[in-house]
Formats: structure tokens, sequence, C-alpha cells
């Protein structure tokens, strides 16, 4: 079955050249481990229908900067930087991805979606993916995941890497988490409505429990009814205020963040002054009158908005 026909992915075999990267108890490099899963990897995305492009396909090295731009011009539809990785501690192995820089988004699904294939596959436990700053993600690609599937630095774990099961066994999983990926439904549209206290969210596909919602940067949290998703709104003070609803949808795809911006008015029920400075020396000088106003419940009324 071919799949993933039309689609282009991007993959960066770590380190390379005079770069041999972590190094395993009887000398296996990193180096060379990422390469055979990158190409064996390869093999199975283009099985699968894929256009593959490798940032290198031999023992070359190849700086981080060209690194990201022949990921960016090569405007792939995913991108996966394969690394594994070393610890201090010999005994320690588990399945690591980072993303870019976010909380959220293309990038943040994808490396949900990888750490739980290999994860699987690997029969290795798995830290929650997280944000990183490496110099690959310059590309400026999404979604771009840079994974750590394994200690090397582990004995148990150097053997395994030695072998072509875990070699196949690695490529795989990340084969079925890129089709997994490309080929669920779109993302959720959603519809925004603001009501008098209230805020409702509707849209197809979408999962209540993933999907997030802000209120001025604050989280807000959902009560559901037929129609979609409400939120509450707390007393707010006059001005502008921000709802910003993250969506997901039920197979873990983020779609396009929602923003809405709205006033509130409310009159002025109260006011309070002063001088300053407090004490005036005699005879004419000039002092700063400050007036402060404010709503019903004591909620200040914000610089700038029409009483």
């Amino acid at each position: 079955m071919r799949l993933l026909r039309g689609k282009r992915i991007a993959i960066d075999p770590g380190h390379g050249g005079q770069e041999p990267g972590a190094v395993g108890p009887t000398g296996l490099q990193e180096k060379d481990v990422n390469l055979r899963v990158a190409k064996a990897l390869k093999d199975i995305l283009e099985a699968r229908g894929a256009e593959v492009v490798l940032t290198r396909r031999g023992d070359e090295t190849v700086s981080l900067q060209r690194r990201a731009e022949l990921i960016r011009e090569a405007r792939p539809h995913l991108a996966l930087s394969i690394h594994h990785n070393a610890s201090p501690e010999p005994f320690v192995n588990r399945v690591e991805v980072y993303h870019p820089w976010t909380r959220w988004g293309p990038s943040v699904d994808l490396a949900w979606l990888v750490a739980e294939k290999l994860s699987k596959a690997l029969h290795l436990p798995k830290a929650p993916p997280l944000p990183a700053k490496y110099s690959v993600f310059k590309a400026g690609v999404e979604p771009f995941v840079l994974t750590e599937a394994g200690y090397i630095a582990d004995p148990e774990e150097e053997r395994r890497l030695r072998t072509l099961e875990r070699e196949v066994a690695e490529a795989t999983a990340l084969a079925d988490a890129v089709t997994e990926y490309l080929t669920a439904p779109k993302p959720p549209r959603v519809e925004v409505r603001l009501g008098r206290g209230w805020v409702e969210v509707r849209g197809e596909d979408l999962c209540p429990l993933s999907s997030e919602a802000y209120l001025n940067g604050e989280r807000l949290l959902p009560f559901l009814n037929d129609e979609g998703l409400r939120f509450r709104l707390p007393l707010l003070p006059g001005g502008v205020h921000a709802f910003a609803f993250l969506p997901r949808s039920r197979h873990g795809l983020s779609g396009p963040q929602v923003l809405k911006r709205f006033a509130v008015r409310r009159a002025p029920a109260a006011a309070a002054a002063a001088v300053l400075p407090s004490e005036a020396p005699p005879g004419k000088v000039k002092v700063l009158l400050l007036v402060s106003l404010f709503a019903r419940y004591g909620s200040p009324i914000v610089d700038g908005t029409e009483v």
C-alpha cells in the first residue's frame, strides 16, 4: 500500500564524519547507528510511496547549519532527526523525543505519537516529549521532532543496537508514526461564539479533553453540552480581553489557534482620588491629581476605556 504517495519526508541522521556522537561501552559509535536506522527508515517510507531526503548518506561531517538548510530547502511535509543518547549513569535507558520550543502544535502532536510507537516497539519506558532549541530545528519545518531512541551508553542497549532486529524495529516504529500522522483525518476547524458571561466552541471531531482554552493567558475548564464546549467567563474588569482556543482532534492533531478579542464596558460606580505631592508648600504650586474609577463590585476600569 502506497499510503504516503505525494509526501516528502526529511530524515537527519545525527552526527557523522568527525563527530561520532555518543559512544557505547565497547566502542559502538552513535553516528553509525543513526545512519543505519535512517537508511532502514528511508527504505520503509519509500516502499509506502513517500519521497525521502537525507541530510547525509555516508560517514561525512555535515554542520548543523547545513543540515537545517538542507531540510528547509527540501520543503518536506515532516522532518525527523535521529539520535541515540548517553548518560554518565551506565544503566539509564529510555526513549526521549524533542520538539521545537512550543507547548502546542503539529510538532508536539508528532512527538507524542513517535514516543508512544518507539516505547512500545522497543520495550522501553518513555519520557514525556520536551521542547528544545536544537540548531537543526532552525530549519523552521513543521512538524519536526528529534528522537533519542535509547541510550547507547547502557551495555544491554548497545548490544541490541548492534543487531539488525533492533534497527528494523526502530525504523518500523518511526515509519508507523509518520504514516499514522500523515494519513490521519485533517485537524479540526472550529467556530467560536461569544455570549454574556460565556464562550461556546463548536467543531467536528473535536477532543474536549486535549483541546485547551485560555482567557488572558489563564486556563479555562470547559462544560460539555450538545452544541460543543462551553466556557464560563469570570466577572471581568472593563477593557479588552483575549480568548484563545487551541483545538485538537480525537486523532491527536492540532488545528489552527482561534483568537477572539472582545471589550467589556462597565459604567463607573465609584471613584478614588489622590493628590501628589500630598503636602504642598504654601503658595502657587502644581500638583498631580490621580483619579481611579471602579465599576460595581470594585473591579477597576482600566485606562483608555470609554466611560
